[in-house]
């Protein structure tokens, strides 16, 4: 969020208001009455009392069970008999979670309703400027867009009718009642994402001023994101489109959402920035939309410890001509907030005026929020789109992704139709040198754990999920260290504040609680390493934060899942393998070694033999195979021998930092095929049930873990008297806020009421 404008001279200069300072702290039960003090008193406390009626309704602790009654005798009759100068006072008309339940009056039809209120909202409310109605099932919104316009209204600039079941209008949007908004939330409403009339509507001509859209739940396809990319462009600095039917094809179109000027560092612009965070290049000279971008690095950034890789940017220049002027930001510099709360607050908070100088009311130059949560879209579609960007996200959520695998990937037990879930390879992408802007990300966890999630939709072969779970960790982990080493740490990005991880399994069979641990301990490390650089100089320069949030959001609970597998099962014709009694010969699984972390490897020798030469979009392209000769890298060896395979010869692409660790020559081309072709699963048997019921609680352990390191560090500080005590080693306590939230079990328990 952008800083606040200094104050002008009178407003530093003359003495604070003791009311204006007292009244934030007094109970709404006294504002009528303190309005009858004097003229004063009323125009400090009437805004309070009239700004947002329901919310000082709430307040008064009225008797929810009228809610609805009372509402509408407010809104139909009392108001009526109010001033015009105190009906202009309301700002907001907040109904979320206000008379819940009041679809049950409807059986009778002489009753009023929230829809008969609607469209007398601008009559009765000349400045409203909020409208917020989400999850009121029974509330008709197309009763909002039949609200005259008079010359002297001022128009809603947030509107959000999230959940309501009336189905829309085509001529919804066309209503000059919307003109003026800002923030629109359609989420979950029937049928608005598959309506192409409707979409047709949601154009800047009718929502000129349009910067924050949400649109989740709506079944919405690759043409209808591609309508909204293309209709509204630069406009929008804020869209979710959440719980879709979207897939890489949607991407097709998004770059014209972009801002035009890049934020990223190519080689030889910023010798300073390129030391710290490396630069981008393209060797090949390949115009593919950052296809064939690579990382260049200096002494330090690929090992991300550089002594100034806290300090925050140096000033950068604004253009005045143009406030959407894409800028990166210095890393301290908050983002803006796109929760209908936040926006709520920010517009209330301005009184007097027309709030068109807010943040959220102006433009960024281009989408700068998105959110891509339960999509169909892939993880390398996710990579290309990043990598295509101009490296201005501030936020960024994907929760769950299809990982693209070979053929002979999953066990041979698990039913055709299972899919792997998650991001491997990919951690590069969220480092400033692509992702300049990032402060907040929420992505599935194997991008920190590198351990996907296999799923089986099929109801009738759906694999209980600790087998599923048991599985991933047994077999595929390993492979996914081997082919894809790299996972995020937090020194990738030190701009990064919040971390958000998400679809983590409940149980574990060691690598999953290793690696978030392991994570954890390299978080407290960075704490300690910002808090050197800030003592390392007595000139005490501004620094990052450092990552300061992380949220854990775990699974359903399988353990009653796992307490159901009849011990008939155990014959081996079904999915536990049988199991014995006396000693029998282990089973051959990869071992599971301690997380270590992974350092750079050292360059290999390379010569003319290892090279093929391809023809790639016109211009001829060297790409490694490999060396014949067996080498110190194990993932290279196996590359070596399938990239020979004619078969294997496709998908032409840079090497990543990824693969640069996993021992293929810094600044060169591979065959991607070659390359995935390597993660399979070596011959797999079953589960037997008591590699199940080893199996341990994640968030015990991680909570566990967390009380360990706060009573050393306690003790340590106890011991250390008034010496102040440093974070990291031995003790690795982190001072951050962890977060951690279960799923209600709608997959296994049909009823998630079951859990309330």
């Amino acid at each position: 969020m952008a800083n606040p404008p200094p104050p002008s001279y009178t407003e530093a200069t003359q003495r604070a208001d003791w009311l204006r300072l007292v009244a934030p702290y007094v109970f709404p039960q006294y504002y009528a009455s303190l309005c009858l003090v004097s003229r004063r008193f009323y125009r400090q406390f009437a805004p309070l009392l009239w700004s947002d009626p329901i919310a000082v309704a709430r307040e008064l602790h009225r008797n929810a069970e009228n809610d609805l009654e009372w509402y509408c005798d407010f809104i139909l009759d009392w108001l009526d008999a109010t001033r015009p100068s105190v009906r202009g006072l309301v700002q907001s008309l907040d109904l979320r979670g206000f008379a819940a339940g009041s679809d049950d009056f409807f059986l009778d039809s002489n009753t009023r309703s929230i829809t008969d209120t609607l469209g007398q909202l601008a009559v009765k409310f000349p400045r409203l400027r909020c409208i917020l109605i989400d999850g009121h099932t029974e509330a008709n919104p197309n009763a909002l867009a039949r609200n005259a316009v008079a010359r002297d209204l001022e128009l809603p600039l947030l509107l959000s009718i999230s959940r309501c079941q009336a189905k829309i209008e085509a001529s919804f949007f066309t209503s000059p009642y919307f003109r003026g908004l800002i923030y629109l939330d359609i989420s979950d409403i029937p049928e608005i994402g598959t309506t192409k009339a409707l979409l047709q509507t949601m154009r800047p001509e009718f929502l000129p001023k349009l910067h924050v859209l949400k649109i989740e739940g709506h079944g919405m396809s690759d043409s209808g994101a591609e309508f909204i990319f293309t209709s509204f462009k630069q406009q929008l600095w804020s869209l979710d489109l959440s719980r879709n039917s979207l897939t890489d094809e949607a991407f097709k179109a998004i770059s014209l959402t972009f801002p035009s000027r890049t934020l990223r560092n190519f080689s030889g612009n910023n010798a300073a920035r390129s030391a710290v965070e490396g630069s981008l290049q393209n060797p090949h000279n390949l115009d593919t939309g950052g296809e064939f971008l690579t990382v260049e690095e200096s002494e330090w950034s690929g090992t991300f410890s550089h002594p100034d890789r806290y300090l925050v940017d140096a000033p950068g220049y604004t253009n005045p001509q143009n406030p959407t002027y894409a800028n990166r930001l210095n890393g301290i510099v908050r983002i803006a907030n796109d929760s209908a709360n936040s926006t709520k607050k920010a517009i209330a908070n301005v009184l007097e005026e027309h709030p068109q100088g807010l943040e959220v009311c102006l433009g960024k130059g281009g989408i700068t929020h998105l959110r891509l949560n339960e999509n169909k879209i892939t993880a390398s579609g996710i990579a290309q789109m990043l990598k295509s960007s101009p490296g201005h996200f501030e936020h960024f959520e994907c929760d769950s992704m299809l990982f693209q695998r070979p053929a002979d990937a999953l066990p041979g037990f698990l039913p055709q139709g299972t899919k792997l879930t998650g991001i491997l390879g990919a951690a590069h992408l969220f480092r400033p040198v692509f992702s300049s802007n990032l402060q907040v990300l929420r992505i599935h966890h194997s991008l920190v754990t590198q351990i996907l999630t296999i799923e089986t939709d099929h109801l009738s072969q759906r694999v209980p999920t600790m087998i599923r779970t048991w599985a991933a960790e047994t077999y595929l982990f390993h492979r996914a260290e081997q082919t894809y080493p790299q996972c995020f740490s937090p020194d990738m990005n030190p701009r990064l504040r919040s971390l958000t991880l998400t679809r983590i399994p409940r149980y574990s069979t060691g690598p999953l609680i290793r690696k978030l641990i392991h994570f954890l301990k390299v978080t407290s490390v960075q704490e300690r390493s910002v808090q050197n650089s800030q003592a390392s100089s007595r000139h005490h320069p501004q620094t990052l934060s450092g990552l300061r949030h992380l949220a854990l959001e775990f699974e359903h609970d399988p353990i009653q899942e796992l307490q159901e597998l009849d011990l008939s099962f155990d014959d081996g014709s079904g999915w536990l393998a049988p199991s014995t009694r006396q000693a029998s010969a282990p089973q051959v699984r990869p071992p599971h070694e301690p997380v270590r972390q992974v350092t750079q490897s050292d360059p290999l020798p390379v010569d003319s033999s290892q090279f093929f030469r391809r023809t790639l979009h016109g211009k001829g392209i060297s790409v490694w195979i490999g060396s014949c000769e067996p080498g110190p890298h194990k993932a290279v060896n196996e590359y070596a021998l399938l990239a020979r395979n004619p078969a294997r010869q496709t998908n032409i692409q840079p090497a990543s930092p990824c693969h640069v660790l996993a021992g293929a020559p810094s600044g060169t081309c591979i065959f991607g095929a070659a390359w995935d072709a390597m993660f399979k699963s070596p011959v797999m048997t079953k589960p037997r049930k008591e590699d199940l019921t080893r199996m341990v609680d994640v968030i015990a352990a991680i909570k566990r873990f967390r009380q360990q390191t706060r009573m050393a560090h306690q003790k340590a500080q106890r011991e250390a008297g008034r010496r102040d005590i440093p974070l990291g080693a031995p003790h690795f306590f982190w001072t951050g806020e962890i977060e951690v939230s279960r799923k209600e079990s709608t997959e296994y328990y049909g009823d998630s009421k079951f859990w309330r």
